[in-house]
């Protein structure tokens, strides 16, 4: 099982090897985020926690910036269950939209990746044949299960109507786990997002 896991991660490091050019400045984790993922083309989403922006790449070169995202009320880094309000810091694409949503639109992610269900099986938080459910719907560029203990439904999204939502958007991280944009900056978002694009949040 794991041999055939390191293999499987190992074909995505070369396909992706291939494809990108980062520059040597940037975050370590960028780099190693971009060698186990497979990207559609050179255009991709890089979510940079720390400055707050979502932007939108060229290969290295930024075409489209977001400032002042929110993140997780819970933080980011390891989401480590359903319910936990982290962000999760990962590699994904996009998965699926709704322009429906009470959050006005909203950009699902592929989560939990193969790394997620890494964690999850370690920590025995999702059985193995979850566990293969998950790799399997990566591999095959699909979206994996969400209904684990690892959660699911996150996402990048608006704000949607309540003003409870936009005061605390104005000075907090607020979300359960997802990322957020206002309304306007969503709108604009969704003129740049294609399905099936790279998502790296750093």
């Amino acid at each position: 099982m794991f041999c055939i896991r390191n293999l499987c991660l190992s074909l995505l490091c070369l396909a992706l090897i291939n494809s990108f050019s980062v520059h040597a400045d940037q975050s370590p984790f960028i780099k190693t985020s971009l060698e186990v993922a497979n990207p559609q083309d050179n255009q991709w989403i890089w979510i940079d926690t720390k400055q707050k922006i979502v932007q939108f790449m060229d290969k290295d070169t930024p075409i489209k910036v977001f400032n002042h995202a929110a993140f997780g009320r819970g933080g980011v880094g390891l989401k480590r269950k359903r319910g936990d309000n982290i962000t999760p810091q990962g590699v994904y694409t996009i998965g699926w939209n709704n322009e429906k949503s009470d959050f006005r639109k909203f950009f699902g992610l592929t989560y939990p990746s193969i790394q997620d269900a890494d964690n999850g099986l370690k920590r025995h938080l999702i059985s193995e044949t979850e566990y293969q459910a998950i790799v399997k719907a990566n591999m095959e560029h699909k979206v994996p299960p969400q209904n684990t203990a690892l959660g699911g439904s996150v996402g990048i999204h608006g704000l949607g109507t309540p003003i409870r939502r936009i005061k605390k958007h104005l000075v907090s991280n607020w979300t359960e786990g997802c990322v957020a944009l206002t309304n306007e900056q969503i709108d604009e978002f969704a003129m740049y997002v294609k399905p099936g694009m790279l998502v790296v949040i750093d």
